[in-house]
């Protein structure tokens, strides 16, 4: 009778490996793929924090001194912004600024008022922005100043 430890006939194990190389590329496969999906997010996050800090260079273009709005009267001193002037306004077309193409919405109370139309609106930023609003000498209007960036790539 033969033993089974002392048996020192080989026996050929020419399949093991496979199952081992099977399972170390598919272990490495999903570390690929979370990498890859890690960075696109990354990659998107920073894209829109760029169109967010170039939203608020504008309003900050916008909202100095040497503007088209001051100069216009549309802003008026401190910030305020005249409705009658800026509804005047609203059907003339914005200037670009560095080529950006971007809409203004001034919402005083229930009125919504549009300044300038998106070309390309498949990504879109938005940031508002608490401003008086100038009605007429006896009102003044908490209203909110929005800017819309469409087509940022």
């Amino acid at each position: 009778m033969m033993r089974i430890w002392s048996d020192e006939r080989g026996i050929s194990e020419e399949f093991s490996s496979i199952t081992a190389i099977i399972v170390v590329t598919i272990g490495i496969s999903i570390i690929f793929l979370i990498v890859g999906g890690v960075y696109i997010s990354n990659k998107d996050i920073e894209n829109r924090i760029e169109k967010y800090q170039m939203a608020d260079y504008i309003f900050n273009k916008i909202f100095s001194p040497d503007s088209f709005l001051y100069k216009d009267g549309v802003i008026l001193g401190e910030g305020m912004i005249n409705k009658s002037k800026f509804i005047q306004f609203s059907h003339t077309s914005l200037p670009e600024v560095y080529g950006i193409n971007y809409q203004l919405i001034l919402s005083v109370k229930h009125d919504r008022i549009t300044w300038g139309m998106l070309n390309d609106v498949d990504d879109e930023i938005a940031l508002s922005k608490n401003v008086p609003v100038y009605i007429d000498e006896a009102h003044v209007l908490p209203g909110k100043l929005t800017i819309v960036i469409g087509g940022v790539k």
